[in-house]
């Protein structure tokens, strides 16, 4: 089975190159967020789900909800999984040594204040611009069970820009599936 891994900041696109994934190759789509929003039933906060996402590393070890994941994709019979919101080391290395060679990190990458409109859009964002930022650089370099994107982000093999062209992104996405199935 081919394991898609999709790291990016908040909103560059990971939830939607994971659906374009999802419907274009049939494959089993899981959001590790996923696993958090479930115990907050179904709130849609990014510091509740921030909290909560630490207070599982906590509880149950650093790479918790990519267990949960691995658990899932194992069970599945598609051939093509695709995971998003890896945003912890210990994630990463769980799904590096659960799917080896069969693990491909994509780096989902957009220009700050397209990521920022997006998720305002969402309404996940209620904070300002300035609060934005603040909260992504805290995301980046968080040590125990914080999160910590850069190390995710160094992980990645590939990068695609996801700047405002839906269909050219879609394009990048299909093409870079296509050649790892061909290889």
């Amino acid at each position: 089975m081919l394991v898609i891994g999709l790291v990016g900041l908040n909103g560059s696109g990971k939830s939607t190159a994971a659906k374009i994934i999802a419907e274009e190759f049939n494959a089993l789509q899981i959001g590790l967020s996923k696993y958090i929003y479930e115990e907050l039933n179904g709130k849609m906060d990014r510091n509740l789900a921030n909290a909560k996402g630490n207070e599982i590393r906590q509880k149950e070890g650093y790479a918790a909800l990519a267990k949960r994941a691995v658990k899932e994709i194992n069970s599945s019979s598609k051939k093509i999984a695709v995971v998003e919101s890896i945003r912890h080391p210990a994630e990463m290395q769980e799904l590096q040594k659960s799917f080896g060679k069969n693990f491909l990190v994509v780096k989902i990458e957009a220009p700050l204040k397209t990521r920022y409109d997006r998720a305002v859009a969402r309404g996940r964002e209620k904070e300002s611009f300035q609060e934005f930022v603040a909260k992504e650089e805290k995301e980046m370099h968080g040590k125990d069970y914080d999160m910590n994107v850069q190390y995710c982000l160094d992980q990645a093999s590939e990068t695609i820009e996801n700047n405002d062209d839906l269909s050219e992104f879609k394009e990048k996405i299909i093409s870079l599936v296509n050649e790892r199935i061909a290889n």
